[in-house]
């Protein structure tokens, strides 16, 4: 046996490189992990670095400097004066968002995504997932962070220029935890093993409902309430047509049984007073309620005994865009002092959220009279209402995140995109027609709609009926 000891390890020698005066060395082959200025060779072993170049061959901005960069979506993120840029190596994208007077930009990735959140110590914290720029308008949320970190789903903010000595925290909104959520609530409060009817009136939270429940084993009929155009006056416009065909359309695109009810302007006072001689409840707004009667003979005759609606929604996640108008103007502050005494939902708990408080307070004052109403109509039917999102942990669970959630990622009131979580979040599973939608018309009927005279006028006249039936 050939005697090996004195037999030197192979080694890989290395040498010049960026700092030309080290002497060379040698390494056994694996062992060069991490190397100053070499880097490993595609025909074997390691290569000398040859020096440096410059990125993308362009400037980001030809007079500002580079205040901050952070490798993202195979790309660079780079902040120069005011502006953020992206490139992927073919040139700087145009501004992705204009920051004033910005400083020295910091980044994180953000919430296990494909965000970043960004930072200047000048400007409101902002994310972006490469396309969309987004200012993180969170309730508390500081003004000039200049130090952010990301752990998990949580963010940490520091060096603001009023609190420097503080750290604020944040628990970002978790997108994909509403979403679970939401469909689960959905499923438990549909399930059932009866005859079901679900109202469709072709806006989002109907038919995000019926997204849902389509795919369960349930017995489904939809039911959609549409006008006729040619008799009565159409008052300021009569896109409620359109709402009952953009309905019917999503049934045909998902394959769902559907019937489509068409009522008349006459009706109107017929059903009216159907339903104030069975309910005795003067419930004042006649454009949902005469609707919902006429829907309601028709699934019992069909034989339902279990209605789906979407009801208290729009108070659940901002569909109203009256919202931003009642907050500024502190129209819920009376009535929170009353509602911060309510028990309808004893695990909600008011707290300094104003947005969130006046949601709640909305949901209270707006949401009793619509689900008794629909309740009363059904049980004169001998069905059941099930309003699809109001199970009691979920709703506890809305008014747990923040509020400014409901808003601020797509400000209604300025761009006409309201409803942004079931817009932006659940918008994979409703059709285009629908996610598309600036506005919606929902229940009331085309006749009297937006016409407080005539509303007002109904209103007495269902007042003088309900004091001759008593």
């Amino acid at each position: 046996m050939p005697d090996t000891s004195a037999i030197s390890p192979v080694t890989v020698s290395l040498g010049g490189g960026l700092i030309l005066d080290r002497d060379d060395f040698s390494m056994p082959p694996g062992a060069a992990v991490q190397l100053q200025n070499f880097e490993p060779s595609i025909q074997g072993g390691y290569r000398r670095l040859t020096g440096n170049s410059k990125f993308d061959s362009n400037q980001v901005d030809s007079s500002n400097a580079i205040l901050g960069v952070k490798i993202f979506n195979d790309g660079v993120l780079a902040a120069a004066g005011n502006v953020v840029k992206f490139s992927t190596g073919t040139g700087w994208s145009t501004s992705i968002g204009t920051r004033t007077s910005a400083g020295r930009y910091k980044f994180d990735d953000f919430n296990n995504t494909t965000k970043v959140i960004m930072v200047d110590d000048v400007n409101q914290a902002a994310t972006y997932d490469g396309s969309t720029y987004t200012l993180l308008n969170a309730t508390g949320a500081p003004a000039d962070p200049a130090s952010v970190a990301v752990f998990k789903d949580h963010i940490f903010f520091a060096g603001m220029s009023t609190n420097p000595q503080e750290i604020v925290f944040s628990a970002p909104f978790n997108e994909a935890d509403f979403r679970t959520r939401l469909i689960s609530n959905i499923q438990k409060i549909a399930y059932n093993r009866q005859k079901t009817g679900l109202f469709l009136s072709g806006g989002f939270d109907s038919t995000f409902a019926l997204s849902v429940v389509k795919d369960m084993d349930i017995d489904l009929t939809v039911y959609i309430c549409a006008y006729d155009k040619t008799k009565g006056l159409y008052h300021d416009h009569d896109g409620f047509r359109e709402e009952s065909r953009l309905a019917a359309q999503t049934c045909k695109e998902w394959g769902v049984k559907h019937k489509i009810l068409v009522l008349q302007q006459d009706q109107i006072y017929d059903y009216d007073r159907r339903w104030l001689n069975n309910a005795r409840f003067p419930w004042s707004d006649r454009n949902r309620r005469v609707p919902r009667y006429f829907l309601c003979r028709e699934a019992a005759k069909d034989g339902c005994k279990v209605i789906l609606t979407g009801d208290s929604a729009d108070e659940l996640f901002s569909g109203y865009l009256h919202h931003h108008k009642y907050w500024l103007e502190g129209y819920c502050e009376e009535k929170l002092k009353y509602y911060k005494k309510a028990k309808w939902f004893p695990n909600i708990e008011f707290s300094d959220d104003k947005w969130n408080n006046m949601l709640i307070s909305d949901l209270l004052i707006t949401s009793e009279q619509n689900i008794l109403a629909t309740d009363q109509t059904c049980g004169m039917f001998g069905m059941e209402s099930r309003p699809v999102y109001l199970g009691q942990n979920f709703v506890r669970y809305c008014y747990e995140f923040d509020g400014m959630t409901k808003f601020t990622q797509r400000f209604g009131w300025d761009t006409g995109t309201y409803k942004y979580l079931l817009r932006e979040v659940m918008g994979d599973m409703l059709p285009t027609h629908v996610k598309e939608r600036k506005k919606k018309t929902g229940w009331s009927s085309p006749w009297d709609n937006n016409h407080p005279r005539v509303q007002n006028e109904w209103r007495i006249a269902d007042w003088q009926y309900m004091t001759e039936l008593t």
